[in-house]
């Protein structure tokens, strides 16, 4: 039996949190271990290794997703990075790439393509959409 790829939710609105995980709980091979509303949260559960892939949203109190991912950089932790987010611009964008994100799907976007992209950023590609 293949391993399932396991994910740590981040994001600040447990509406999203709870609406997303309901979308992933139905596929077979992804698996959620934790979900947390805060950046602090989540930079302590990564530190410990304890996922394969981060689906992280850049607003957040504490610790914002930028500033996660930052720490990230800083600490060479190189847990892929999926940013989830509203916001689109293409500022933000170069600035999670420059970070060191592995990819970026919008809020607004079905939620196939975050299944997508959990997916290949679990496999160890990029994943940027470009849907706007």
């Amino acid at each position: 039996m293949k391993k399932k790829i396991s994910i740590l939710l981040a994001d600040d609105n447990k509406y999203v949190l709870d609406s997303i995980s309901s979308y992933i709980r139905d596929e077979e091979d992804l698996e959620i271990i934790s979900m947390v509303e805060s950046g602090k949260e989540a930079l302590e559960i990564i530190e410990k290794g304890e996922c394969d892939i981060v689906v992280l949203d850049l607003s957040m109190p504490e610790i914002d997703g930028f500033e996660v991912l930052r720490r990230l950089k800083i600490k060479n932790i190189k847990t892929p990075v999926l940013i989830f987010t509203n916001y689109n611009e293409e500022n933000h964008i170069l600035t999670i790439k420059r970070l060191g994100a592995s990819g970026y799907v919008c809020k607004t976007e079905p939620p196939e393509n975050l299944i997508s992209a959990i997916r290949t950023v679990a496999s160890g590609e990029l994943f940027f959409s470009d849907k706007k």
